[in-house]
């Protein structure tokens, strides 16, 4: 196995595997958050934190997009690099200040628009501050990823995790401070991981102090087109979330938070998985060898029989956890999350075909046409349907949205697919996991809504059985040479041992 290989099944393993941990410890941790916040709480930190998320892309101008590309351009030129890291780290701070200050001089003709029964002070006005820090780890993050130095990403991610653990423990637990607690503890970790990643590059002779205008401009020029990509499914959510907040109450968007945080575990498998596959895949693409393509689409497939998997798995049984562990307030959540799931499956083809386009300059300043398109559509019906359906209308937006987004992707990557990408390569392995999906669901809609019954979970795991079995004998010859592949290697290390 090629080393550029190993390092994409170990980063990618390192990935997948904290980002499943940490989701882990957030679902034992749902429980005791459930009891200390009511669904307003919840309310008021999805409406905050999804403000927060689009800011922040705003305030970094999406360069962390932009990072494996250029990393990969400068890694050569130690001193570029270091000019390089410095202005990416240094620019969220800048623009962050200023977005700060200038949303602290107008947030009286902003708020009522913005956070409807949120109060300004203390919550919103310690979320701007919060947003000055934001940025760089952000972009401190995409440099490890970048540097596929996927040990020190991933156990960063848990050490955030767990300083965010302790601050939310000791505010919403034993202050007492509800949604105002979780806000409060997001800024003291910020700005905490703001000093170490500063402290981190620093002492490894990554990072220089300066802002450098022409590898700013460079950069910036390449990631702004981007911006409507990487907020497309960001500021889609956030806008549903003020639409159910005016059309219903801040507890419905609390039940829409807990779906949502349920179905969003796709995403972020998708994303830890593309953070490893993106730079590997520039890497293969740039040496320009017809044996690296066939090696994309091999791993390529098999990443897309794993994600229908692991999105049936999480579509099927998120009912039981639900009812079983969260307070019945959020009962109904897990209604939604289903057909939140669903929308990752569509948006499976889409995490493949996007990195052919985002490869190359030229093509990645088209793909706002398919992302801003999705959420200008997403964005209309939600409108239309939040009103009339509540949380199900935002979801079927999301649905529609990503199919035509996917669409213009895929379109769009005609002239660049030099990996010989075909539709046919993952259409049938995620229409059939669907399909499966829904049937598992019946009973749970119709019989078994508010109950945990032993033999509808049977049921359950008997449809996964039948997505296993063909997925089995579809790939029959693939999965045992990679079978015998893992034996061959542990022989020969015992040999060598």
């Amino acid at each position: 196995m090629k080393k550029s290989n190993k390092k994409l099944l170990e980063n990618s393993a390192l990935y997948t595997g904290a980002t499943l941990l940490l989701r882990c410890f957030s679902f034992l941790l749902l429980p005791l958050y459930t009891r200390y916040l009511t669904p307003s709480d919840y309310g008021i930190n999805n409406i905050v934190t999804g403000f927060t998320g689009v800011a922040t892309i705003l305030i970094i101008v999406s360069m962390h997009s932009a990072t494996p590309k250029f990393y990969v351009e400068y890694r050569e030129d130690h001193e570029k690099i270091r000019r390089y890291f410095g202005t990416i780290m240094m620019f969220p701070i800048i623009s962050g200040i200023l977005l700060s200050v200038s949303y602290f001089a107008v947030h009286n003709i902003l708020d009522n628009i913005l956070f409807e029964n949120i109060p300004y002070f203390p919550i919103i006005f310690i979320s701007m501050i919060s947003l000055v820090f934001a940025g760089t780890q952000t972009m401190y993050v995409s440099i490890l990823q970048a540097m596929q130095d996927g040990r020190r990403a991933v156990l960063r991610s848990i050490v955030v995790f767990f300083i965010g653990l302790i601050f939310n423990i000791l505010f919403v637990v034993f202050l007492k401070m509800g949604a105002l607690g979780v806000i409060l503890s997001t800024l003291i970790y910020n700005s905490l991981l703001f000093i170490y990643s500063i402290f981190d590059l620093k002492k490894r002779g990554l990072f220089k102090f300066c802002i450098d205008f022409k590898i700013l401009k460079e950069n910036v020029v390449y990631s702004v087109f981007l911006i409507p990509h990487i907020l497309s499914s960001t500021i889609a959510a956030w806008i549903s979330k003020l639409f159910i907040n005016s059309n219903f109450q801040l507890g419905t968007v609390g039940i829409f938070g807990v779906a949502s945080q349920f179905g969003s575990v796709a995403d972020l498998i998708q994303s830890a998985v593309n953070t490893a596959v993106m730079p590997w895949v520039f890497s293969l693409i740039k040496e320009d060898k017809k044996e690296n393509n066939k090696t994309i689409q091999v791993y390529s497939r098999s990443l897309c029989w794993i994600y229908c998997a692991i999105f049936m798995l999480l579509a099927l049984f998120n009912q039981e956890v639900i009812l079983l562990f969260l307070d019945k307030s959020y009962a109904e959540s897990w209604t939604v999350v289903p057909l939140i799931v669903a929308t990752y499956f569509i948006k499976i083809v889409y995490s493949f075909y996007i990195n052919l386009l985002l490869y190359s300059k030229k093509a990645s300043k088209t793909v706002f046409i398919a992302t801003l398109s999705g959420s200008a559509i997403n964005l209309i019906l939600s409108y239309f349907l939040i009103p009339r359906w509540g949380l199900y209308g935002s979801v079927v937006a999301d649905i529609i949205a990503m199919i035509i987004r996917v669409g213009i992707i895929v379109f769009l990557s005609r002239g660049y697919n030099v990996v010989g990408y075909k539709l046919r390569d993952f259409c049938p392995t995620i229409i059939m996991a669907m399909v499966l999906t829904g049937v598992g669901l019946i009973f749970s809609y119709t019989k078994y809504m508010y109950q945990v019954n032993i033999f509808n979970i049977l049921y359950k795991l008997a449809i996964c059985a039948v997505f296993f079995a063909v997925l089995f004998f579809r790939n029959k010859s693939a999965i045992m040479g990679v079978v015998k592949d893992i034996f061959k290697n542990r022989a020969q290390k015992k040999k060598l041992a």
